[in-house]
This record gives structure tokens, sequence and C-alpha cells, in this order.
């Protein structure tokens, strides 16, 4: 976490902690992550010098004022004014994280050669939540060296059913059968 998002989101979470919607927040941070990783021109308009600071916050207004509460918009808007909008997407990863402790609800990372749908991520959430009796998110990260299958990052261990995972586990049988 670098040390300047990382403050930006505590303070987003002591808001989100003093309305006790630490959810509520989390999914706001989530849309406003997502906006500028979808679209990075549109985080490039941030940067510009011809545009000037009210136009910037009047796009921040028109673009996340339904979808967010005010006080997010008043983050965005300081963002702006600090000149710390190239942060944003690093604030808002560090608030879901830090808001995730606070709710008790463990990250792992599912790794695949596509992107899986929103079932099939609800379905693995929802076994690992009941193997391990905690509340599970999963991120869904794409490696093509997986060849087919998944492989699961979750607390400490990893669970690989991948393609290359059972042919690295044929070779090394192979390996031993000839020594």
């Amino acid at each position: 976490m670098d040390k300047v998002s990382s403050r930006y989101a505590e303070a987003l979470l002591e808001i989100a902690g003093s309305t006790y919607s630490y959810a509520a927040y989390k999914q706001q941070a989530k849309v406003v992550s997502q906006a500028f990783k979808d679209n990075p021109d549109f985080g490039n308009l941030f940067q510009k010098t011809q545009i000037s600071n009210d136009e910037k916050k009047a796009l921040i207004q028109s673009v996340f004022a339904k979808k967010t509460d005010p006080m997010m918009v008043n983050l965005l808007c300081l963002l702006v004014d600090k000149k710390r909008m190239m942060l944003v997407t690093q604030i808002m990863d560090d608030f879901v994280h830090m808001a995730n402790k606070k709710l008790a609800i463990e990250e792992g990372i599912v790794y695949s050669i596509r992107p899986l749908s929103a079932s099939d991520m609800k379905d693995l959430e929802k076994q690992l939540s009941l193997k391990h009796h905690v509340t599970v998110e999963l991120t869904n990260k794409i490696d093509l060296s997986l060849i087919s299958g998944l492989k699961i990052k979750f607390k400490e261990s990893i669970i690989d059913a991948s393609l290359s995972a059972q042919l690295e586990a044929l070779r090394e049988t192979l390996r031993e059968g000839r020594s």
C-alpha cells in the first residue's frame, strides 16, 4: 500500500464507520475504481492542465453524483484540488481491502485462462465460504500459463486444479520412475 493512498483510504474508512455503512461505501469504491480502470482516457482527463479544476469537479459530479454518496464525490473533488487523481484507483482498492477486514471478509484470487462469469465466481465464493466457515470474496485474474482449469489463492493455501499443474505432477512422477 502506498502511504499517501492508504491515508485517504483510512479517512474514507472513518467516514464509512461513522455511518456504519462499510458495505455501501465498499460497493461505491468498487464502482469508482472500475470506472477509472475500464476507461483509462477518463482518468487521463484529470491529468490535463488545460482543463480547470472546476471543470474536473463538474465532470466528477455528472459521472458519480447519482451512483455514489456525496462524501465519495467530495473525496474525488478533494483529490482534484490536491492533484492526486492519479491515486484514485489505488485509494479505492486500499479502501476495499480495509473495509473487507472490518466486515470480516477473507479475500482470495482465482486465476483462470478466461474471465469467469459472475455466477461461477459466486459459486466458488460460496463453496470456499462453507468449507472455511468465513465469508469469502474472490477476484478473477487471467493467467494464460494455466492452459486449462483454475488456480485459487486463499489465505495461505493454493488450490491448483490447472492442466499445467497436472502436467507438472505427471512430469515429476515420470522423473521419479526413471531414477
